[in-house]
């Protein structure tokens, strides 16, 4: 009979790990070289969009002369039935401009409101929400109700996906 000195075996399996994808380049806005237009508009023509120094080196989309009603356009594409995570910093020029702002996701009406009534101030804040469209969405809208001076800074849509880790395990014995 013989003697079994050494099992030598591999298994080799996959795991799916969830990572955060980004669906919005450039939206911290730092890149000069971007072109950002193709990704922010306006659905007016005396509303003026542009991406500016904050004065601290830090550049940050700014939006002026908005009037009631006016919606600023953010052109992502958004599957239905995922869930997004979607968060910007966003402040506006003065307190008489302190507003609050629909977030709508839309291609075509009718829109789905994403968040309803949140407050704009004069001081950098985050706002950050969840979303899972119904249906094919490739824009997502901030309808703001009042005048003034917008300013958004590291705006984001992730969403989860998964990633795919082969693990070899061995064995001598």
């Amino acid at each position: 009979m013989k003697d079994i000195r050494y099992i030598c075996f591999s298994v080799i399996t996959e795991q799916s790990r969830m990572v955060e994808a980004e669906q919005f380049p450039n939206g911290d806005f730092e890149d000069e070289s971007y072109d950002y237009t193709a990704l922010w508009w306006d659905d007016r023509e005396y509303l003026t969009l542009e991406v500016e120094d904050e004065g601290n080196g830090n550049r940050v989309l700014h939006a002026s002369n908005i009037a009631a009603g006016d919606c600023l356009y953010a052109k992502v594409d958004l599957k239905a039935g995922k869930t997004y995570t979607i968060s910007f910093d966003v402040k506006t020029s003065t307190t008489a401009n302190v507003r609050d702002y629909h977030l709508w996701g839309g291609t075509v009406d009718p829109w789905e409101l994403v968040e309803d009534w949140n407050r704009i101030t004069t001081s950098w804040e985050t706002h950050t929400y969840k979303y899972t469209p119904s249906a094919e969405k490739n824009v997502l809208v901030i309808q703001n109700p009042n005048a003034g001076d917008l300013y958004i800074d590291n705006f984001s849509v992730t969403t989860e996906q998964p990633m795919m880790v082969a693990v070899e395990n061995s064995t001598n014995g």
